[in-house]
């Protein structure tokens, strides 16, 4: 059983340097991961789950589509899938969404709980340089706690960039449990951050949650769509959805 110390300060690096998992770790293995043989995916997740070994997370099953898609793609300006993480969609200018395919996560040989839909929405102002982001899951285990954190990179089409600015981390409920099958929802919107100085910039939006008697926690993140200024100190816009920058999802384990 993992002690409350040990889950405080676990909790403690994960509020006091949140974005280690998305800045520093960004296009490079993170913690236990393994080398990413596809944009942020486990080595973990090329082997079967009874041969797997330490933490991972990974994609659960092989469905092409993402809950509510049909709807998504008819509203959206423009859609994008890729064959190994979920969606992503440019609803309007302004607003641009990442939807997960369902996603396992587990310890050797053994699952954990499972992710019904991993969703991330991003929105840049209607008259000012600012892009937000809001962040939701279910999974099917009960959680001790979640954190949701962020940061913006000055990336255009293929790049990461590199920090611009990141937001301070919140806590679910101010690190209230869940049980199982909870809808977890950030605040609305849970990272605000501003930039006049790059024409292409794109905003990392992470999520991470502990799971009570397990030690470290699990984490998930993704970009948005590059979103572009034709003039700086102007709004940005979100033109396609397959416009991403290098990294676009990544998930795993940290300590």
């Amino acid at each position: 059983m993992t002690s409350r110390l040990t889950i405080r300060r676990s909790l403690r690096a994960v509020l006091i340097g949140a974005v280690i998992t998305v800045t520093a770790g960004l296009g490079a293995p993170l913690a236990r991961a393994g080398t990413a043989e596809t944009p942020g995916a486990s080595a973990q997740c090329a082997v079967p789950v009874a041969q797997r070994h330490g933490e991972w997370l990974c994609r659960a099953g092989t469905q092409s589509a993402v809950p509510g898609g049909a709807a998504l793609a008819a509203a959206a300006m423009d859609g994008y899938c890729d064959n190994v993480w979920g969606c992503w969609y440019v609803i309007t200018a302004n607003q641009a969404e990442f939807h997960s395919y369902e996603l396992a996560y587990g310890r050797g040989g053994t699952v954990l709980g499972y992710s019904t839909n991993y969703h991330v929405i991003w929105k840049t102002g209607t008259t000012t340089y600012n892009t937000s982001a809001q962040n939701a899951i279910t999974l099917s285990s009960a959680m001790h706690h979640v954190v949701f954190s962020g940061s913006l990179f000055n990336g255009a089409r293929g790049r990461v960039g590199s920090i611009i600015s990141t937001c301070t981390p919140v806590l679910y409920r101010g690190g209230a449990s869940a049980p199982a099958g909870t809808r977890i929802q950030s605040p609305t919107p849970y990272c605000l951050l501003a930039d006049s100085r790059n024409y292409d910039h794109n905003m990392v939006s992470q999520l991470s949650f502990f799971l009570p008697g397990q030690s470290g926690y699990w984490y998930i993140y993704a970009r948005s769509p590059v979103a572009h200024t034709g003039t700086l100190g102007g709004r940005y816009r979100f033109s396609h959805a397959d416009v991403l920058p290098a990294d676009r999802f990544g998930a795993g384990w940290r300590q």
